[in-house]
């Protein structure tokens, strides 16, 4: 079993921004005004404008779109007539130098870290391979952050933002973090789970869980690449549940890694036989 994830840089079309600018600001509304419950204001917003309400559309899935266009497939009809909408909402604004620093700090992710964190995960996840797509863009979000899709994942800073202050191990701690999204998006056992959590109406929202996973395995790559004194220096979310999520995450994870023998199991496997330890609500 392996897991065997190559990354490829590429330059981003205007299509793919306009794609990612949909992705980071409308897909996180819809996302988190699930998680927090405030679906009624993204409702309301769609009721104001007509590009809007074509733009702001619960069905539409900007993460499959972003991989149509970042794996040169055919856009539909559909496709089309979004991102002309999205081209009237969203002005490209686009600083190369940003967009130069971020890529240069990929390409030394590539060079000198990514084979570590693979040897990390190989541990962690089962089978897992695919070819993905990694870029940087400007101007996309406020602040800066990262975005992951099944095929791709990208690294995005807002010009108010200065670049020159960030430090290089949170750039690394956002590349690895996306990076395991992907892996999820492409692994069997983890896909599983995220169906177990629909299909049994548990009171955890998918992307709660989804960024609670991600945020521990992160924290344990960026400890055991000598980045973070701590094994778990922070959370992903603030909310008293989602910490108590991470928590039981957590608690699965180093249960599993106190285990020995040669036949021990991935970390991901060991966590679908112990659902019920973090799921369950004490």
């Amino acid at each position: 079993m392996s897991v065997d994830i190559k990354l490829n840089l590429i330059k981003p079309s205007k299509d793919l921004r306009l794609a990612c600018n949909a992705y980071d600001v409308i897909s996180c509304s819809f996302a988190n005004a699930d998680r927090l419950g405030i679906k009624s204001l993204v409702d309301l917003l769609r009721h104001t404008n007509k590009n809007l309400k074509i733009a702001i559309d619960y069905s539409r899935n900007y993460r499959s779109l972003i991989d149509k266009i970042v794996l040169k497939e055919k856009l539909d009809k559909e496709d089309v007539k979004v991102l002309k909408v999205l081209e009237k909402l969203f002005p490209i604004n686009i600083n190369k130098n940003y967009e130069k620093i971020f890529n240069n700090y990929f390409l030394e992710y590539i060079d000198k870290i990514h084979l570590k964190v693979i040897n990390i995960l190989f541990d962690i996840f089962t089978d897992t391979k695919a070819q993905i797509n990694v870029f940087s863009i400007s101007n996309t979000r406020n602040g800066w952050g990262g975005s992951a899709t099944v095929n791709s994942y990208f690294l995005s800073i807002h010009n108010d933002v200065d670049i020159l202050k960030i430090d290089k191990s949170k750039i690394f701690s956002i590349i690895i973090h996306e990076m395991i999204h992907t892996v999820n998006s492409n692994n069997d056992i983890f896909k599983r789970i995220n169906i177990y959590l629909k299909d049994n109406n548990l009171p955890i929202h998918s992307n709660s869980f989804s960024e609670t996973f991600t945020k521990t395995i992160e924290n344990i790559c960026m400890y055991k690449l000598g980045y973070n004194k701590e094994k778990y220096p922070k959370y992903r979310f603030n909310s008293s549940n989602e910490r108590f999520l991470e928590d039981k995450i957590r608690k699965v994870y180093d249960s599993w890694e106190k285990l020995k023998g040669k036949n021990k199991d991935k970390f991901i496997v060991y966590l679908e036989k112990n659902i019920d330890k973090v799921f369950l609500i004490d």
